[in-house]
């Protein structure tokens, strides 16, 4: 079923009796058109094709790159094994100097759209539950928590998303205003930032010890003295999101 088009996320839950006949309905349907396959184009691919237009500053060979992937590319492999490398790659190759500010910025701002583009297209079910995603207060790198955000709709969540840089009073009133069943943070940078661990701590404090906090990212780990403390979940570079909030 899946591999005809359903989420993951709609379908975990349902009996064997309304499994076998939603796959009678399909096989009864006209069939959908033929997708190039996984194989024909490798993720490894459209890495390299996107880093090329980055370090030439080419935001429109960028954009078109992204938009190619969508093609050939399932959605939960566009995810890992494209977009996230892709992340980890840029931030590895700003802070260690072989792109620039500009690089960085200009990746952020095709990628930031791309991403805000493919989350706007699923489909929420009714009371489906709702997730706030959003940087922590003193963060401003936004790109990890919109491919966190796209996880979260793939898994079958509804998604509240904040941004960059958001406070933890402001992600707590928020939290308790919608009545979120988790909050997930996404930590790119700064690395172990005392501002970023009060921020932690506080939204712990204001949101209540059963509020789940959910936090990752490329600097997440370099916190994960905080975390423990506060019984947030960190997310490991192992860990499968789609296991992660289903035991939420």
């Amino acid at each position: 079923l899946t591999g005809v088009g359903h989420r993951i996320g709609d379908i975990a839950n349902l009996g064997m009796d309304d499994l076998r006949q939603l796959a009678e309905e399909n096989s009864a349907a006209p069939a959908p058109p033929v997708r190039p396959s996984t194989d024909a184009v490798p993720a490894s691919h459209f890495l390299e094709d996107a880093l090329k237009a980055i370090v030439a500053m080419d935001a429109r060979g960028l954009e078109s790159v992204l938009n190619q992937s969508l093609l050939h590319l399932s959605k939960p492999i566009l995810r890992k094994e494209f977009l996230t490398p892709l992340l980890e790659e840029v931030g590895v190759r700003w802070c260690d100097g072989r792109l620039r500010v500009a690089h960085e910025h200009m990746a952020s701002a095709v990628i930031i759209s791309f991403l805000s583009g493919l989350n706007s297209r699923y489909q929420v079910s009714s009371g489906a539950p709702l997730v706030a995603v959003a940087t922590p207060g003193g963060t401003h790198h936004e790109m990890g928590a919109l491919l966190a955000a796209s996880y979260a709709f793939e898994a079958g969540w509804d998604v509240l998303y904040l941004g960059s840089n958001m406070p933890a009073d402001e992600l707590a009133a928020t939290a308790a205003t919608r009545q979120v069943r988790a909050i997930m943070l996404s930590i790119v940078f700064p690395a172990g930032d005392p501002m970023v661990e009060t921020q932690i701590r506080e939204l712990r404090k204001l949101g209540g010890p059963s509020l789940p906090l959910v936090v990752g990212g490329m600097a997440a780990s370099t916190y994960r003295t905080v975390l423990s403390e506060v019984g947030a979940h960190l997310i490991g570079p192992d860990d499968h999101l789609n296991e992660v909030f289903s035991s939420l």
